[in-house]
């Protein structure tokens, strides 16, 4: 039987309480309260760095007004993304990490979130959404009811990228996927092709 939501979040608690900064990037050489919180957000510039690059070689562009940092942990990302937009927003599941991105991170709004769905967001609302090494964590059930929560908030413009496990025997890594939103307004389907090594690959959605 799949777990349910509530144990998803009593898990995450328990994980980061023990060591939070581990249990968000897992390399074995700083396990047991051994990152250095620098070093450990100097990562989070380095991966936003990779996908903006990409972004640009691509020509997808987004307005710098807002961003959703999707299973945000205690804000590696969002401290990023924040030197690039105006406002900006984390969620997590565990009350521990949320307390910790608002110790570690300031000009971002931090909240937990342990239900299916993103009811603190109108339709529309968002620019930019980052999920990365998160989704793979929880079942397809869910992991479908967000990607739609994703396409519901994002604001006609606007991008959504995301990430999850490689299923495809033929490629080795993850597989990782834009959700384009066109100008016009209209929803989109998504599309994944190739792998690319930076993080981030060459799939675009186009505006139904």
């Amino acid at each position: 039987m799949a777990k349910t939501l509530d144990e998803y979040a009593k898990e995450w608690q328990g994980d980061a309480e023990a060591d939070a900064l581990w249990v968000i990037l897992t390399d074995s050489r700083y396990y047991g309260g051994k990152w250095n919180v620098e070093d450990f957000f100097a990562t989070g510039d380095e991966e936003i760095e990779r996908v903006f690059r990409f972004m640009q070689s691509r020509s997808l562009r987004v307005n710098d007004g807002c961003f959703l940092d999707f299973g945000c942990g205690v804000g590696r990302i969002s401290k990023a993304l924040r030197k690039r937009f105006q406002r900006g927003f984390g969620v997590d599941i565990s009350p521990k990490t949320v307390d910790l991105a608002r110790s570690y991170v300031k000009g971002v709004d931090f909240m937990v979130n342990q239900c299916d769905s993103l009811p603190q967001f109108p339709d529309d609302s968002v620019d930019f959404i980052y999920s990365h090494i998160v989704l793979q964590h929880i079942p397809n059930d869910y992991q479908k009811r967000y990607l739609d929560e994703f396409l519901r908030i994002v604001r006609p413009g606007g991008l959504a990228v995301f990430s999850n496990p490689d299923r495809f025997p033929q490629s080795t890594g993850e597989q990782a996927a834009f959700c384009y939103q066109g100008q016009t307004g209209n929803k989109t389907e998504i599309s994944l092709s190739g792998r690319n090594e930076e993080m981030v690959n060459s799939a675009q959605t186009t505006p139904s």
